[in-house]
């Protein structure tokens, strides 16, 4: 049974077809689960931790299912296993975004675009924006690096794979508050450069450390809403006034609208392909699980 499934598997198409009709069937039993537990869960103090881990397995669940049986180690397979590189792509992700940040941060505070919030910081809402922004960031990266630019790069190249997730990243942000072409402009840049971040290093925590960084650095340090959305900022706040200074740091949307945005991503970009390695404890892994696929499809035909 389980050889049976491994060969259904060995198609790339075929695992995403397993992946959603997963997603599909976690999502039915969860409306049902919902449906029972509705009061509690809209009235709890701390529902967001149970939404967001719902939503994560909801997501993930099923490329973790899918993989195990493919490679029997979905966490080697998608590139979420602790090694000692994961340290170093931590601390590489959050330089790429603390700097540009940084520098952006004193100009602006000094010429009072970006301006200090009164008031105290509730550490309450602090702690679910961290949560929250750590579950949606792994939710985003599973399913677009980790499951679509995954299996289509088993079947196309590398610069198909990418404009195509790329091109889809950015379509599911159309819907958000202020998104304009230049905001459009730059998701599509940024999920080029999460994916160049897969595909150059084979680890997922590394595309996941960096989106993680930009967007809550970009609330924290910025003051900038993320993605057009608002509602979590605590200690400054970004406010752009004119044209110009829109044009650089970008409207209502965030920094991500501005023209600074795009550059720090392409630079950034520049880097990851010049400089990065592809981990070798993922792509041996990688290399012997399609090998063996093959293998195991070439016998079935016999």
């Amino acid at each position: 049974m389980i050889e049976e499934i491994r060969i259904f598997l060995a198609k790339w198409y075929r695992c995403l077809i397993a992946y959603f009709l997963g997603i599909f069937l976690l999502i039915f039993l969860y409306n049902i689960v919902f449906n029972i537990f509705h009061n509690f869960l809209i009235y709890w103090k701390y529902n967001f931790l149970i939404i967001s881990l719902v939503n994560f397995l909801i997501i993930s669940l099923p490329v973790f299912i899918i993989e195990q049986i493919r490679s029997g180690n979905f966490l080697k397979s998608l590139g979420l296993k602790f090694d000692k590189l994961t340290f170093v792509y931590f601390f590489k992700a959050l330089g790429y975004v603390l700097v540009p940040f940084t520098l952006i941060f004193a100009v602006a505070y000094y010429l009072k675009i970006i301006v200090p919030l009164g008031g105290t910081v509730s550490i309450y809402i602090l702690i679910q924006f961290l949560f929250i922004s750590a579950f949606a960031v792994m939710q985003e990266e599973i399913f677009f690096r980790g499951v679509l630019l995954k299996y289509l790069f088993e079947r196309y190249n590398a610069v198909g794979s990418i404009l195509i997730v790329s091109l889809i990243f950015a379509m599911l942000h159309i819907f958000n508050p202020y998104i304009s072409w230049s905001s459009f402009l730059s998701t599509i840049i940024a999920g080029i450069l999460l994916s160049l971040i897969y595909l150059q290093t084979q680890s997922l925590w590394y595309a996941i450390f960096y989106h993680f960084f930009w967007n809550v650095l970009s609330a924290l340090i910025l003051g900038s809403p993320i993605s057009g959305l608002s509602q979590y900022l605590f200690f400054f706040q970004l406010k752009t006034k004119n044209s110009i200074e829109q044009f650089f740091l970008g409207n209502q949307y965030g920094i991500e609208s501005g023209i600074l945005s795009i550059i720090i991503l392409l630079i950034t970009s520049f880097f990851i392909v010049k400089f990065e390695r592809i981990n070798p404890y993922f792509s041996s892994f990688n290399f012997k699980k399609i090998y063996n696929e093959d293998r195991i499809l070439l016998s079935s035909k016999k």
